[in-house]
């Protein structure tokens, strides 16, 4: 536990959600992190949803794509850098309530507790068991408990968030809770993508299909999508990502002011 928070604690990029301290001497133990005043994704979410439903709105709340797209970036972001760390770090428990928003509605991924440091000759991980509401959000080779991964199955997590922001709903929310595993791992089921191009872009349903791949291998990587993503945002800027959806827009449609925000494939920042 301590060497791992000592490693966590020098990790700096401006989509990650910054490692203050840690209290490991009492029980229960404790980590300090930056305060992130908008919450979490899957709280944004809930909330924009209500506030459209309770204004009478005639349509269901959904994201502008220009935020969707800032979104998808942020988050490839935080996880091309972690990946290219030496040893690579692996999240291993990513959904949207572990992706933090800024008041300008970037968003940084938090809560490392259970992310791992994998040497490069060695992709096995420790089994992890996880109650069944999160099955939605994790890679076949997690479900099926046998413990062989890598960092690989953040890119599916991955894929699954993006399918929640363009919908404002968890994956598979149709099906029993105990029944997603199988119809992941063993009926090879993903979420339709039927509708997203035309919001958001070809390149969007692209990097969804490619990053829930069965086989972890073909997922798409991490600095991939940022480079996907942000093309497309060229793309759709300015008429479509100012005149589609009904969400919120990033405040000035600015981008981020930090000197890393423009570099995705860099190596950790150890010091």
């Amino acid at each position: 536990m301590v060497d791992e928070l000592s490693y966590i604690s020098r990790l700096r990029h401006p989509n990650l959600v910054l490692f203050l301290g840690a209290v490991t001497t009492s029980s229960p133990q404790m980590i300090l992190t930056e305060f992130l005043s908008q919450g979490s994704l899957e709280d944004h979410v809930a909330r924009q949803k209500v506030h459209n439903r309770n204004a009478g709105a005639k349509h269901p709340w959904l994201p502008t794509a220009r935020i969707v797209h800032r979104w998808c970036v942020d988050l490839a972001k935080a996880l091309s850098f972690l990946h290219s760390c030496v040893p690579p770090v692996t999240h291993r428990d990513l959904h949207p309530s572990k992706c933090l928003l800024q008041d300008d509605l970037h968003l940084k991924v938090s809560d490392f507790g259970m992310s791992k440091t994998l040497q490069l000759d060695d992709v096995e991980g420790k089994p992890i068991i996880r109650s069944s509401a999160l099955h939605c959000w994790q890679a076949p080779e997690l479900l099926r408990g046998d413990g062989i991964f890598d960092h690989t199955v953040d890119l599916y997590s991955m894929g699954m968030i993006y399918w929640f922001i363009v919908h404002g709903e968890k994956p598979f929310s149709k099906l029993p809770q105990n029944t997603v595993s199988h119809a992941v791992c063993e009926l090879r089921q993903r979420p339709s993508l039927e509708g997203i191009e035309d919001r958001y872009g070809a390149e969007t349903v692209l990097v969804m299909g490619r990053l829930w791949e069965h086989q972890p291998e073909l997922r798409m990587r991490a600095e991939e999508v940022v480079d996907e993503m942000e093309a497309c945002q060229r793309r759709l800027a300015p008429a479509r990502c100012d005149s589609h959806g009904s969400g919120p827009t990033i405040s000035g449609g600015r981008t981020p002011t930090s000197p890393e925000s423009g570099s995705h494939t860099k190596q950790c920042a150890v010091q």
